[in-house]
C-alpha cells in the first residue's frame, strides 16, 4: 500500500503470497539441507522505493535515489535499484588488462573463484565464475551470451494506496501493485554453463 516500499520477498514455506516473490529469488534462502552454522532465514525482505531517473544534487551525471524511511526522507545504504546494486569493481596488477571496462554481468560471487584462479587453487564448488575478459592472457577465449529475464510478482488489485507523506494513510486511493525482479543471464559459450545476476527489482503501482 505505501508507495516508498518496493519490492517484498517472502519464505518459500509461506507459499505463493500475492504481490510477492520467494526469497529463493534472490538466493537468500538456505535449502532445508543446509547444515551451515548461520542466523536462521528471515521471513521476508523488503526494499525501499527508487526513482532512477531521479536528479540529486543538480548531477545530472549519477542519477537516482531511494526513500530511507516511511517518512519519505531520501538516500539511504542501498535498495534494489539499479544504481545500488551496479557497484564498481576495480583491479590492479600484471594479470589484468588495463583500460579494460567490463560489459558482462559480473558480482562479488565472482571475485574469490577468479583470484583462486590467478594463484593456482582449484575452487570446484564455487557459485561464481572466473573473469576470463578481464584477464590480459585469456580474454580472446572469453565468449559469452547475455539474456535479461523478468520475473514478475501476482498482481495485487484493490489496494488503498497511500501517499509518503500520509503517514496514518488517511487518505488512501484505490490501486494495485506488482513488482518485477530482473535478472541478467550469462551463459559461457564454451562450457554452456550459466550464471545468474541480480539486476534490480522495481515496484509498479497504478491508481
Amino acid at each position: 500500500s505505501r508507495s516508498q516500499y518496493g519490492a517484498v520477498f517472502v519464505h518459500s514455506r509461506y507459499g505463493k503470497v500475492p504481490g510477492t516473490l520467494s526469497l529463493k529469488s534472490i538466493f537468500n534462502e538456505l535449502p532445508a539441507s543446509s547444515n551451515r552454522k548461520s542466523p536462521p532465514n528471515p521471513d521476508i525482505i523488503v526494499s525501499f522505493n527508487f526513482d532512477e531517473n531521479a536528479v540529486t544534487a543538480a548531477n545530472k551525471e549519477v542519477p537516482g535515489t531511494e526513500y530511507e524511511s516511511a517518512q519519505g526522507n531520501r538516500g539511504m545504504h542501498g535498495s534494489f535499484s539499479p544504481r545500488d546494486v551496479h557497484n564498481t569493481l576495480i583491479a590492479s596488477g600484471p594479470d589484468f588488462r588495463q583500460g579494460f571496462s567490463d560489459s558482462n554481468p559480473t558480482g562479488n560471487v565472482d571475485i574469490a573463484p577468479t583470484v583462486a584462479h590467478l594463484l593456482g587453487v582449484k575452487m570446484p564448488d564455487a557459485q561464481g565464475r572466473i573473469l576470463h575478459e578481464a584477464l590480459q592472457h585469456e580474454y580472446k577465449k572469453a565468449q559469452y551470451q547475455v539474456e535479461t529475464k523478468t520475473e514478475n510478482s501476482s498482481l495485487v488489485k484493490d489496494l488503498p494506496l497511500c501517499d509518503v507523506l500520509d503517514v496514518s494513510c488517511a487518505s488512501p486511493v484505490i490501486g494495485s501493485y506488482q513488482f518485477g525482479l530482473q535478472q541478467k543471464i550469462l551463459t559461457d559459450k564454451q562450457s554452456k554453463q550459466s550464471y545468474v545476476y541480480l539486476d534490480q527489482a522495481k515496484a509498479i503501482r497504478h491508481e
